[in-house]
């Protein structure tokens, strides 16, 4: 189900795993009920029957596929797998150097990449917003280790940006590393909070922190939302510049925004050749 219905790239999602350990604070799954789960024979089997022309699999929408589960049940690495013998477009977005272990699969293929999520180099800023995961510190060094991986397809997700947190200085000194570190592309996008996603990070962050970022937002339902679209289309049009500059193509949510900023806008630049 695309983020916004009618509006975004059609394309199959398949979330591997029922939770995420990683305990992200702005998780947006915390609004998602994920307790279904997937049967990885019957997953495997309908990907065998599909065809080179089907649409492309995304991995993992809700959670990340390469969960720490990941390197005792390997269904991430089954599915990939079968997408891969079946030519079928894919991609990932993850905040795990276990991917490194499935490049086999990615190299040299036409429509399929690896897309590593990272908002911040600040390790200690990581560890409150997301506790479990990989340290900032290891997703710089996955990313460099990626890039230099002929025939692969390396994406960065600056996201989310959190108003009043990892904008400003620490966006501008992440910027300023992957101008130097040239990935294929790049995505960037703000924080969509809701009143209870608001509440779980109160339990995680500072008063200070908190009022930094709330200043940014309109009233807060049950519905997550963006900061206000000025601060946004503000933050956003400037990553963008940086990357251009860099010969970097950046794309952001064209289904979200009053106006496109890139010409690459929408999923990361998935439809074009880097």
């Amino acid at each position: 189900m695309p983020k916004y219905e009618n509006k975004c790239p059609v394309h199959n999602e398949i979330d591997v795993y029922t939770q995420c350990s990683f305990n992200c604070i702005y998780c947006i799954s915390q609004t998602k009920d994920l307790n279904s789960g997937i049967d990885i024979d019957k997953e495997i089997a309908k990907i065998n029957s599909l065809n080179s022309n089907n649409n492309p699999f995304y991995l993992s929408p809700w959670t990340d596929c390469y969960d720490y589960e990941e390197k005792e049940k390997g269904y991430t690495r089954k599915i990939l797998s079968a997408l891969s013998y079946k030519n079928i477009p894919f991609f990932v977005i993850t905040k795990s150097p276990l991917v490194l272990r499935d490049i086999d699969l990615f190299r040299n293929k036409k429509n399929s990449f690896v897309a590593v999520s990272i908002n911040s180099l600040n390790d200690d800023l990581t560890k409150q917003l997301e506790p479990n995961a990989p340290s900032a510190t290891e997703r710089k060094e996955l990313i460099e280790k990626l890039v230099k991986i002929e025939g692969l397809k390396t994406v960065v997700k600056i996201d989310p940006i959190i108003p009043g947190i990892t904008d400003s200085k620490e966006l501008e000194r992440l910027v300023d590393w992957l101008y130097e570190c040239k990935p294929s592309a790049i995505t960037a996008e703000t924080l969509r909070i809701s009143s209870k996603i608001l509440s779980n990070m109160k339990k995680h962050l500072s008063t200070t922190l908190i009022d930094n970022m709330m200043q940014y937002y309109p009233e807060l339902s049950d519905v997550p939302t963006h900061p206000y679209i000025d601060y946004r289309l503000k933050v956003l049009k400037q990553t963008s510049e940086r990357f251009q500059n860099a010969g970097i193509k950046a794309s952001f949510c064209k289904a979200s925004l009053p106006e496109r900023i890139s010409e690459f806008d929408c999923r990361g630049g998935y439809e074009y050749d880097y």
